[in-house]
């Protein structure tokens, strides 16, 4: 509802982008800088990598948990967000890749 309604309310986009969504992406991209540094993952651009990630999370849960509703086939929220964290490190994220 939040996503929604920010499109229609200015207040209530400023807050949540305030106070959710750029304290996250910060926190996300923040640690792959760290991961990048340490040598476990390579991130060219940590803010951009990390906001990808919130926006395939995002739009996943909006699309099949919202939109679209319980339509088969049927997977869990754990399973979803476990298969876009795979997706993700595997390809944006995997040491080595370039």
């Amino acid at each position: 509802m939040i996503f929604s309604e920010s499109f229609f309310d200015a207040e209530m986009a400023q807050e949540f982008t305030s106070k959710v969504l750029h304290p996250t992406q910060q926190a996300l991209a923040s640690y792959m800088q760290r991961c990048t540094e340490a040598g476990t993952l390579q991130v060219a651009a940590p803010d951009l990598a990390a906001q990808t990630l919130m926006a395939m999370l995002a739009g996943h849960v909006l699309i099949w948990n919202g939109i679209a509703g319980p339509q088969p086939p049927h997977f869990t929220p754990e399973e979803r967000v476990g298969f876009i964290q795979q997706c993700f490190l595997n390809t944006c994220l995997a040491k080595g890749t370039t």
